[in-house]
């Protein structure tokens, strides 16, 4: 008996088959979703768009080897009120509902699913946590990376974080703040820059407060085909074995 079950789980081995369109070697060690079957492209589908949004073809042309959006699309958030010291409050209470008000919203626009995922906030630093977002507002003493940036986020990382120049005034005049929360969330669910001026995603910045249409269809076709997933043209094509 244990021979006969040796030789079929074998078999049942060797029937999984190998993807054509493997992830490379520096993607995420889990394993992407299986993607829908071969399927005609999309008219709507833009290679370059795709490629800069995202493999990063824009920033860092030709090193982008894999989807980095999210294995979990709603991420919980943790919005941290005060200062690094957690003595002081310098988040305004418009800011943080702004964030709770938006951010389901958003979330929805990248990933095409409901979100889900739990909104908290503090004074205190509570530290990076597995399957959260954290979005603090900080000042170059506490996070030199800032710079003169008015925000920074780790693109498609688990744990995530955003950082936004609290101290920047610049950062929030004129409404700034709504287009500069929802930059820096594409970024936390693993978009990456694009040459499209009229896009939420673009570096040059404009007035979006809201992904455009092109953005939302090729973020949710990279949360179809997951996590993991290389570079190989239109991901439902016959060279990518369903994606991939």
């Amino acid at each position: 008996m244990n021979g006969r079950r040796a030789l079929l789980a074998l078999l049942a081995l060797l029937a999984g088959g190998t993807p054509a369109c493997n992830a490379s070697p520096a993607a995420p060690t889990a394993g992407p979703p299986q993607a829908p079957a071969s399927r005609p492209a999309d008219p709507r589908f833009d290679d370059r768009f795709w490629r800069e949004l995202i493999f990063n073809e824009h920033d860092a042309p030709g090193q982008g080897s894999f989807v980095r959006v999210l294995a979990n699309p709603s991420p919980s958030v943790y919005v941290r009120l005060g200062d690094a010291g957690g003595t002081r409050r310098v988040v305004t209470d418009a800011e943080l509902d702004h964030i709770r008000e938006v951010l389901p919203r958003l979330a929805e626009q990248i990933t095409g699913r409901p979100y889900d995922g739990r909104i908290e906030s503090g004074i205190e630093e509570r530290g990076d946590r597995e399957g959260w977002i954290t979005v603090r507002f900080v000042t170059p003493e506490e996070h030199p990376d800032i710079g003169a940036s008015c925000g920074l986020a780790t693109p498609g990382s688990d744990p995530g974080s955003i950082w936004i120049a609290g101290d920047n005034d610049q950062c929030f005049r004129n409404g700034y703040f709504r287009r500069l929360f929802a930059h820096e969330l594409g970024h936390a669910f693993g978009l990456w820059h694009v040459g499209d001026h009229a896009a939420m995603m673009s570096e040059a910045g404009n007035d979006s407060e809201w992904f455009t249409e092109r953005e939302r269809y090729h973020a949710q076709l990279a949360y179809e085909v997951g996590r993991g997933a290389a570079y190989c043209g239109w991901p439902f094509g016959p060279g990518c074995a369903g994606g991939t």
